[in-house]
């Protein structure tokens, strides 16, 4: 079937490029990193609980991946001047060079991995993506969340 070999094709493109060109870019951050990151920028400060629920994860993993943000000074979290739990997280202006540094980093990455591929594959791609990651619980709460900020709502 032409399309499983295209995806043969692709997953030894992948296998190259991890000993190769691509590979030599280093990975600052974990995927959990970049998504904690992303939810900041684009749902706006949240407390670490907010987060969890959004990505489907406990309160302690996601503090194991929010520390090392705020201690790296690419997170900071919000002083707070009244009583209560909440202390909002914001991305820093370090963080947010890096976290578009990263952004670039992947395009390049997708960009070589998909650079073989015809307009027609990667729309069926994307389409078979975006199906899975709007199946999965935590990933739909996010786009939901990313949807409701970009539409003006919160949730």
């Amino acid at each position: 079937m032409r399309v499983k070999s295209r995806i043969e094709r692709l997953a030894e493109e992948l296998l190259d490029l991890s000993r190769t060109g691509c590979s030599a870019m280093p990975q600052m951050l974990t995927d959990r990193q970049l998504d904690i990151m992303r939810i900041v920028v684009h749902v706006g400060k949240n407390g670490v609980s907010a987060m969890s629920r959004t990505l489907g994860m406990s309160h302690s993993a996601t503090l194991d991946i929010v520390g090392p943000l705020v201690k790296s000074g690419l997170l900071e979290k919000q002083e707070r001047t009244e009583v209560g739990r909440v202390s909002p997280i914001y991305l820093t202006k370090k963080g947010a060079e890096v976290l578009s540094r990263m952004e670039a980093m992947n395009i390049q990455i997708e960009n070589c991995v998909l650079g073989s591929l015809t307009n027609a594959e990667k729309d069926k791609l994307l389409e078979l993506l975006e199906r899975t990651i709007s199946n999965h619980p935590s990933n739909s709460q996010y786009v939901a969340a990313v949807t409701a900020k970009a539409a003006g709502t919160s949730r």
